[in-house]
């Protein structure tokens, strides 16, 4: 018990030193005895779920923009479609959902219904 309470100061005092009070963490115990303390900082725009140290929502900051819509596709030269690609089937693919939009502008088309059986 001695070890356990050593092992919780020691963590306890790491985060007095970066000024925090608590962390969200995982621990993997193998049943060698081995344990591997995982420290998660989940950053300012995350709650921590209760009971569970996945996050539990996200807070949308006022203004902010997804990684991916801030920058373009880094581009590479010599890619190309693989032989195999058939853009046509993929149009139709994309076209027959009845949650995607048309790609063209100003064509729309109606939801289609599936018969249920």
């Amino acid at each position: 018990m001695h070890n356990e309470i050593d092992a919780v100061g020691r963590v306890r005092n790491a985060l007095a030193d970066i000024g925090r009070d608590s962390i969200t963490f995982v621990a993997e115990m193998s049943s060698t005895g081995r344990t591997i303390l995982y420290l998660l900082d989940l950053g300012p725009a995350v709650e921590a779920g209760i009971g569970r140290p996945y996050p539990g929502s996200l807070i949308l900051v006022e203004g902010s923009v997804p990684q991916p819509w801030r920058r373009r596709p880094v581009p590479m030269p010599g890619v190309v479609p693989a032989p195999s690609a058939d853009p046509a089937l993929l149009q139709r693919t994309c076209e027959s959902g009845s949650r995607m939009p048309s790609p063209r502008p100003g064509r729309s088309s109606p939801p289609r219904r599936h018969a249920s059986a």
